[in-house]
């Protein structure tokens, strides 16, 4: 509430010295409106500009694509005279994160047949589509050209690439382009991660968790779903709880969704062994029994 309150000061400032025609002025009240998510606002300051400019437009398609509306960006996309790598890119990034994975890769590729620039930016989007796809085969061929085009390696696109491995199935791929790279993040670790445990090797997981401390890079929730599905896959249930106390240092008390569930499994894993240590005895035949 008072972030909105402050954007509509702003806007009134804007208004109050004569400020509402200058272009970047406009683009800067369209992108404002819309890290509040507030599409209505910054839509009626879209259509109250009698001729936007590249700029103006630009921001609208980048505002609409962050906030899931594809299909007026795209209505606005397709009728811009001109178009810039950043709303190209914009575009790109509203179909992958909507889900749209196959209208970003057709969208890519026309991208590439008008000549426009490729960057780091546009290949994340590329990859998230094709991780969400599953479609290791065009995720290669992205890799490939990343390279072939001497595309800069930002720790993003590291990290895109590593989780379309991992989630692909090509686990030791993802652990090649992990090792490989010179920058990581927790996102990055988290990613590597996942893909270990997701594929089964639920003691590299741990390893590479502990691996991961020792670095000093502290884990967020990613991170824990992660090693709590690595617990569960190893069924090494004694790592839960330093997991546990890991988690409680970092002040999340309240584990939301995926790791509560996990911690539900982890915990009855646990109990389950621990039941059978104390029942084994008395339960196991021997002549005595007989």
């Amino acid at each position: 509430m008072l972030r909105t309150e402050m954007g509509l000061a702003v806007h009134c400032e804007v208004v109050k010295h004569g400020f509402e025609n200058d272009p970047h002025v406009q683009s800067g009240l369209i992108f404002m409106y819309a890290e509040m998510g507030c599409c209505v606002s910054f839509r009626k300051v879209f259509v109250e500009i009698p001729e936007p400019d590249l700029v103006t437009q630009t921001a609208v398609v980048s505002a609409c694509s962050k906030l899931g509306h594809v299909g007026f960006a795209r209505e606005l996309f397709d009728r811009m005279p001109e178009k810039d790598p950043i709303a190209w890119n914009a575009m790109i990034a509203g179909y992958a994160q909507c889900g749209k994975s196959r209208e970003a890769l057709n969208l890519f590729h026309k991208m590439q047949a008008h000549g426009v620039k490729v960057s780091e930016v546009s290949m994340v989007s590329v990859l998230s589509a094709c991780t969400h796809l599953g479609a290791l085969d065009q995720g290669r061929w992205a890799h490939m050209y990343v390279e072939r085009n001497k595309l800069r390696m930002t720790v993003t696109l590291g990290t895109a690439l590593v989780d379309m491995y991992a989630k692909c199935g090509n686990i030791s791929k993802a652990i090649e382009v992990f090792w490989g790279l010179k920058e990581k993040n927790v996102y990055t670790w988290s990613s590597v991660l996942n893909g270990l445990a997701m594929n089964g090797d639920g003691k590299k997981c741990l390893e590479l968790f502990s691996l991961m401390k020792e670095e000093g890079v502290q884990p967020n929730e990613v991170t824990f779903v992660a090693v709590l599905r690595g617990c569960s896959v190893s069924q090494n249930w004694d790592n839960v709880d330093n997991v546990r106390q890991i988690m409680k240092a970092r002040g999340v008390t309240k584990p939301p969704g995926e790791i509560s569930t996990l911690f539900s499994v982890s915990v009855a894993g646990k109990a389950s062994i621990m039941s059978c240590k104390v029942v084994a005895p008395v339960c196991s035949p021997t002549l005595m029994t007989f």
